[in-house]
């Protein structure tokens, strides 16, 4: 899927034909946690607004949310903001809180976003979700002094920069 884009969309457009011919409930979930693992936010939010068409039934629009990549991130959580009570009319609540904390939160490495998303939950009380929303958080916060530790050591970041991209 990374290189599938708005003007080269096949693979995309044969995963979907895949998800609509398999009969294996877990395959087609993993075909759906892949389509929105594209670069290309057109791709992406293509995917999301999948959830609201007959193509794919509410019990399984959650899994499309699994694929989240860092490109798409922002992209993501603006959809959600925007589609929220269209979204909680396909997704269960509890499913969809379980998912942002699973799926999106972890993707972001500033604590201004995850304070924002962590607002989300403020009048959610489930004790078992605002556990597991700490240790998220937390993860980020962790995550956040791990990239603060890289940029400030200019030969580490250049090391890192190095291995990543090493073939």
């Amino acid at each position: 899927m990374q290189n599938v884009s708005s003007s080269n969309r096949s693979k995309y457009d044969s995963l979907r034909k895949l998800y609509k011919n398999l009969g294996d409930e877990d395959e087609k979930l993993r075909v759906l946690g892949t389509l929105c693992s594209s670069w290309d936010k057109d791709i992406v939010l293509e995917s999301l607004n999948l959830i609201f068409t007959n193509e794919i039934p509410s019990y399984h629009a959650v899994y499309v949310l699994k694929g989240i990549g860092i490109d798409a991130r922002e992209m993501t959580w603006s959809w959600l903001k925007e589609n929220w009570d269209r979204v909680l009319k396909v997704i269960p609540e509890r499913d969809l809180m379980w998912s942002i904390i699973n799926d999106i939160l972890p993707l972001f490495t500033t604590n201004d976003k995850a304070e924002e998303i962590a607002k989300v939950f403020t009048n959610y009380p489930d004790p078992e979700i605002q556990s597991a929303l700490q240790e998220k958080l937390q993860m980020v916060r962790i995550n956040m002094r791990w990239i603060d530790g890289i940029r400030s050591e200019p030969k580490l970041a250049h090391t890192v920069h190095e291995l990543l991209h090493k073939p």
